[in-house]
């Protein structure tokens, strides 16, 4: 009599899956054969770990590798150079399944086989795969995530906050530039100056409010904080930015206002401010401005022209002026 049929299961092409991995080697590289063993089933062959969701493949990599609190949660102390990344199978692939009692109770090791099928360890009833060599896979770089990265570290805490196993996320840097703009007045310039500084520094070394600060975060202290943390602080000044006004009284004359409070924290930390004039707007006059604010009367300005919306380069040569003279904008 011969030996029992191994159960199958059928990986469907165009099915994507998920895998933890060092971002130095490719997302579709098979591991050699000296790299762990995948099982019985593997018959010495490379082979690559992959799961049908982020969280089971952030968990079935990360898990083994994480220390207990003692509370019930576990954390991996480092995850540098580590990315996930989606991969799509490109062929209708059987593969051996191994998912319940009686599968596992069935058959004998298939030297033919492209693959294993099991039950999640980490994070059952989820599945987990092991292919070998020959499962032609293609990347899917737009949905990579670096685990190393603050984006990436939140982002992967997150889905696995419900298995109570997490990463460390990167202390960021503090802001370089802080964009100063009134809501009621040129957010337009605002935006696509921040923009431009991000694209030139990166986007943790800029800071928007509306971009910067997600819904919930208690914007009292953050805003003041990274004032505070600045190298420089664009003030974006347009036609009615002295004249915004709340129940009869203009804003610039609240000490509560927000634009004036983080100019005057600025001006008390000894940042570079510099304002930026937008469009027709004349320079500022300190008979107009109160006193606290008088300085910036006199600061040198920037200039965005008319128009400045439709033509990139008039934002490029603002980003560059100000990182040109500020010391030490451009990082080391």
């Amino acid at each position: 009599m011969g030996s029992a049929r191994l159960p199958r299961h059928l990986l469907q092409a165009g099915t994507v899956l998920w895998r933890v991995h060092p971002r130095d080697v490719p997302a579709a590289q098979y591991q050699d054969r000296s790299s762990g063993s995948p099982g019985p089933y593997g018959g010495g062959r490379a082979w690559l770990s992959a799961a049908e969701s982020e969280v089971t493949a952030a968990a079935e990599y990360l898990a083994p590798r994480a220390t207990s609190l003692g509370t019930g949660a576990r954390v991996v102390a480092d995850v540098a150079g580590l990315t996930m990344s989606a991969l799509r199978v490109d062929e209708d692939v059987r593969v051996v399944r191994r998912l319940t009692d009686r599968d596992l109770a069935a058959g004998e090791p298939d030297p033919d086989c492209r693959g294993v099928v099991r039950r999640s360890e980490v994070n059952p009833p989820d599945r987990t795969f092991v292919l070998f060599d020959g499962v032609p896979l293609t990347p899917l770089p737009d949905f990579s995530t670096d685990l190393d990265t603050i984006s990436g570290a939140t982002a992967v805490n997150r889905v696995l906050r419900p298995l109570r196993l997490e990463i460390p996320v990167p202390v960021a840097d503090p802001p370089r530039v802080f964009v100063n703009y009134r809501g009621g007045d040129d957010k337009i310039a605002a935006v696509l100056l921040d923009q431009g500084f991000v694209d030139r520094l990166g986007p943790e070394a800029v800071f928007l409010g509306d971009r910067s600060m997600s819904p919930g975060t208690p914007f009292v202290d953050v805003l003041l904080d990274r004032v505070r943390t600045a190298r420089v602080l664009v003030v974006v000044v347009g036609e009615k930015w002295e004249s915004v006004a709340k129940n009869g009284r203009r804003r610039l004359d609240d000490p509560d206002d927000w634009v004036r409070r983080e100019i005057l924290v600025a001006f008390e930390r000894g940042l570079t401010v510099v304002p930026v004039l937008v469009g027709a707007r004349e320079r500022l006059s300190a008979a107009k401005l109160p006193p606290a604010l008088a300085p910036l009367a006199v600061l040198q300005h920037a200039h965005l022209p008319f128009g400045f919306a439709h033509y990139p380069e008039s934002i490029a040569r603002v980003v560059d002026r100000v990182i040109r003279d500020t010391p030490g904008l451009a990082g080391d």
